[in-house]
């Protein structure tokens, strides 16, 4: 068991170091590292799309493309700022839920309230979001601690809604190596799930 948990975190400390070598070389002008990273970021808009549906569908089809360019911007601007500590995909999520936390509000905000809508609508909207907030942040503290294969099978399948033959694809493995990767690990997120919950009693 220690063995195997010594060689995840290896794994992790290589996959993190990977994507750092990667945004060093975007930030030093290497084209090749450039076009690897616009289509590891192609998730910020699959992301968003499941955000929005989560909340509700608050967000419009043009709404959402708005707010991914928006993200892709602002990814842009901090880039600099990433500092290999996490995957891309961790670090890119956050400013995905970050930016449409808020872009939800904005909406709540500017809508118009009629005759017989609630006016609760305003005083649920924050209670929603330290649910979700505390459930993302602990979905992400699990994640990071599965660490790659496992996680980034699970992020493809969930935050991306890829299939496994995609999957299989996309990290180079088989697909029924996909499946087994994301049954084990999301086995070990529920019960590391179950136990990050205890901690938060």
């Amino acid at each position: 068991m220690t063995e195997t948990l010594r060689d995840d975190a290896e794994e992790r400390a290589r996959a993190h170091r990977a994507d750092l070598a990667l945004v060093e070389a975007v930030l030093a002008g290497d084209s090749a590292a450039l076009d690897a990273l616009i289509k590891r970021l192609e998730c910020v808009p699959r992301i968003l799309h499941t955000l929005n549906e989560r909340a509700g569908r608050v967000l419009t089809p043009a709404d959402l493309a708005d707010l991914s360019q928006d993200v892709l911007v602002l990814i842009w601007e901090k880039l600099k700022t990433f500092e290999g500590r996490a995957t891309l995909e961790t670090w890119t999520y956050r400013f995905c839920w970050l930016e449409s936390r808020n872009c939800f509000r904005r909406v709540y905000r500017g809508r118009e309230i009629g005759p017989g809508a609630s006016a609760l609508i305003f005083e649920e909207l924050p209670a929603a979001e330290v649910s979700l907030a505390i459930e993302h942040e602990a979905i992400e503290i699990g994640l990071s601690e599965l660490g790659p294969p496992g996680s980034e099978v699970i992020r493809l399948k969930h935050f991306e809604e890829r299939t496994f033959p995609e999957i299989g694809s996309l990290l180079g493995i088989p697909t029924n190596t996909a499946k087994t990767h994301y049954y084990r690990g999301l086995e070990w997120l529920r019960q590391r799930l179950r136990s990050l919950g205890e901690g938060m009693e």
